[in-house]
């Protein structure tokens, strides 16, 4: 088959984040299957890509609003008007955005099939500008869509929430290639503990910072780093580590480049995210396929899977309760050991890039336009 996947946003330092990271991997699968897969994005000029059997399709991004909403690509929604009746499959990231919002409606005009995974960024709000985007567009790419991808049955109900038929739509876990990593010695250096994500208010950051400030006091060991963009709260963060005198322990290091997550993750001895309102967190599943036990919290779309499989420790997100995990997976190596070869099994089973791209497959041929 011949597909296309559209995602709104790569730049230099990984700022639009899973969506980019799924659409990669989902990509990268299909092409390795023998489809003819492109992947056309919104580029910030900088980014790069390793060569590989997929067409990376970058165009130049120009910024009409505020955020990720507000970026246009004109030459991106052009080429797919020039180029939609050849695809087998159009396939949407989607989000309230325009980059995607437009490429979808220029999709249903002319693709075969449509599908659009939706990412937990199309769940009803209350915001009366979200409201509108909902009624002028999104419902419409919603109702005109083939097949809807969601990730989680919550997504779903809120999906089905601004659509007409909640019959097409279908979920599809998020994946990573499976794991081909070997148990690490932890006995040389100091253990490193990482957070990588955004630093926006939802990752919660400063919680973090304030679980290793405990450590810290406790006498823990351990390093602390923390990896990504500025989208907010790296004023404060900087501000609490020199007031507690916690810059010789807790070090920021500013972004990684796009697909250079999992080798940051490798060094790591534990992975925290303690965000809140996640779907379905690709640093976890990325901390997990390196080989890195990760702790999370409850508010997370996956946590209770991940819980009822050992494969995560599972907290309520507060700074005592991500300190007592991290202690606990630091400490107790048997603990360690068990919830990395449930973590191993889930992402066989369950949450692999094959797996998934077996049930992209029986999509694509099911998904046909009237």
């Amino acid at each position: 088959m011949r597909i296309a996947h559209v995602v709104t946003y790569l730049s230099v330092d990984g700022a639009f984040g899973g969506p980019i990271s799924v659409a990669l991997a989902q990509a990268e699968e299909l092409a390795r299957r023998g489809h003819e897969v492109e992947l056309l994005a919104g580029w910030d000029g900088r980014a790069e890509l390793p060569e590989s059997l997929v067409h990376h399709r970058l165009f130049r991004v120009h910024r009409v609003g505020p955020g990720f909403v507000g970026l246009a690509s004109p030459h991106l929604w052009l080429y797919l008007l020039r180029n939609r009746d050849r695809y087998d499959a159009v396939h949407i990231h989607l989000g309230r955005d325009l980059i995607t919002l437009a490429a979808a409606r220029l999709g249903l005009g002319g693709a075969r099939k449509v599908v659009v995974q939706t990412h937990g960024m199309i769940m009803p709000r209350s915001r009366a500008a979200v409201r509108l985007v909902d009624c002028l567009a999104t419902r419409r790419v919603l109702d005109g869509a083939d097949t809807v991808l969601v990730l989680t049955d919550d997504e779903r109900r809120g999906v089905a929430g601004l659509t007409r038929d909640p019959s097409r739509i279908r979920t599809v876990a998020n994946g990573v290639p499976s794991p081909a990593w070997t148990p690490r010695c932890e006995d040389d250096g100091r253990p490193v503990v990482m957070f990588l994500a955004r630093l926006h208010p939802r990752k919660r950051v400063l919680a973090f910072a304030r679980m290793a400030a405990l450590l810290v006091a406790a006498g823990c060991p351990a390093d602390f780093e923390i990896i990504g963009p500025d989208q907010g709260d790296l004023p404060a963060l900087r501000a609490y580590l020199a007031e507690h005198g916690l810059g010789g322990r807790v070090r920021y290091r500013g972004v990684v480049p796009q697909g250079g997550a999992r080798a940051e993750m490798q060094r790591a001895s534990v992975y925290v995210l303690p965000s809140v309102g996640e779907v379905f967190p690709m640093t976890v599943l990325e901390a997990m396929s390196a080989g890195t036990p990760a702790v999370l919290t409850a508010d997370c779309g996956i946590a209770q899977e991940l819980r009822d499989r050992g494969a995560a420790t599972v907290t309520d997100g507060s700074p005592e309760a991500l300190a007592s995990a991290v202690i606990a997976l630091l400490a107790d190596s048997e603990f360690r050991a068990r919830q990395l070869a449930c973590a191993d099994e889930a992402l066989r089973d369950w949450l692999s890039v094959e797996a998934v791209v077996d049930r992209l497959e029986t999509v694509y041929c099911a998904a046909q336009r009237s």
